[in-house]
């Protein structure tokens, strides 16, 4: 009976060897059907000039001569406005003669829009190897996301705005330039021509009331920090032609569209400003 079991043992060790020695000799191979498809269905992309690299491969023998691997395009995002294709042409990626695999990069363009998450989806559409665009549907279509790195700006900026202003500590507080001067400010805020991101404004004087700030000084809202800038990053603006205000803070409230800056106005001590639309 042991005798029995060795004999059966053995017969199961040789057999095992010989599946392993097929698998090792490469034996078992794949066979077919042969195709082209991306090296992944989905991926991620910032908006602010990145790139991307697409690549697509070819399952199964080389071959002597280029296949060209043509793609469709669909989606929100668009060449030229969102993304280019750097070293080649959209809707094709070749894959060199004797390699498995071809790229193609596309780059982001950065712009100032809040537009939110743009889609990008490619599809092989045909190859000039006349094998498969994927297999079935694994590693036919390429789902690419582009992220948004602006945050929205609630419309309604543009109006008539009110000057609050006041030193806020030190031996001038409470008091405001209005009390020193006897001067009335008010000011009016209109929207920065040509400018596609809807966050530039331009600040005027309106008419009948003492100079606050110089007419067209320019007012960006930072809306991802709920920061303002002025005129391009100034570190202060004039006020009332007579001290700069340097800039400590800044804000803006889009529930009530208000603007307000703080710091120290010249050397007269702690300072601010609030803008209220009426």
């Amino acid at each position: 009976m042991i005798r029995i079991l060795k004999n059966i043992f053995s017969i199961l060790l040789v057999v095992t060897i010989l599946v392993s020695c097929e698998e090792e000799d490469g034996r078992i191979t794949f066979e077919g059907p042969y195709y082209v498809g991306f090296s992944s269905n989905t991926g991620l992309i910032g908006e602010a000039g990145e790139t991307y690299t697409i690549q697509v491969n070819q399952v199964g023998p080389t071959l002597g001569s280029d296949i060209t691997v043509n793609y469709t395009v669909e989606g929100t995002a668009q060449e030229g406005v969102d993304y280019t294709v750097v070293g080649g042409s959209e809707g094709t990626i070749v894959i060199p003669a004797g390699e498995h695999f071809g790229t193609l990069d596309i780059q982001t363009i950065d712009d100032l829009s809040a537009d939110g998450a743009l889609t990008l989806t490619l599809t092989l559409s045909a190859n000039s190897a006349g094998l498969e665009n994927g297999r079935g549907a694994i590693e036919k279509t390429l789902s690419l996301t582009i992220t948004d790195d602006d945050c929205p700006l609630a419309d309604g900026f543009a109006g008539t705005y009110t000057v609050v202003e006041a030193f806020t500590d030190g031996a001038n507080a409470p008091f405001g330039l209005v009390d020193f001067f006897g001067e009335a400010y008010q000011v009016e805020l209109t929207a920065k021509a040509d400018d596609p991101s809807g966050t530039f404004f331009i600040i005027n004087n309106s008419t009948g009331f003492d100079t606050y700030v110089a007419d067209g000084t320019e007012v960006q809202f930072l809306t991802c920090s709920g920061e303002l800038s002025f005129n391009g990053g100034a570190a202060a603006i004039e006020c009332a032609l007579f001290a700069d205000l340097l800039f400590e803070t800044t804000s803006y409230n889009e529930g009530e569209f208000s603007l307000s800056a703080n710091g120290p106005l010249g050397g007269f001590g702690p300072y601010g400003f609030k803008f209220t639309k009426q």
